[in-house]
């Protein structure tokens, strides 16, 4: 394995495991726009299962925080654009948890 495919998998495992770890942060106050620049960063990833897992982070965001739902499902929509089959799946699942959210009109 060459060194540029080593180092791109390490990036790839240490994003997954951030991503991972959205669903199990805690009401840190402040952190969610730290949240957020990583989340629409990583939506911007070549690596169709970073922008996925980013787009089931907005999902998590707004679970936790009611007052951020209108803004990810702005950034869910757009996601439907994406070409990804992984993208398209986890959007799908998205749409359906989040039809139970309430919006905050």
């Amino acid at each position: 394995m060459s060194i540029i495919a080593e180092n791109s998998n390490s990036h790839l495992s240490l994003e997954a495991s951030r991503l991972s770890d959205v669903a199990v942060l805690d009401d840190t106050e402040g952190s969610e726009s730290s949240l957020i620049w990583f989340l629409e960063r990583n939506l911007c990833d070549e690596n169709k299962f970073l922008r996925a897992w980013s787009y089931n982070g907005f999902h998590e965001l707004a679970r936790q925080h009611r007052e951020y739902i209108d803004y990810a499902i702005e950034q869910i929509e757009r996601g439907e654009a994406d070409k990804a089959a992984s993208v398209k799946a986890r959007i799908r699942n998205i749409r359906k948890a989040m039809n139970k959210l309430p919006t905050m009109n």
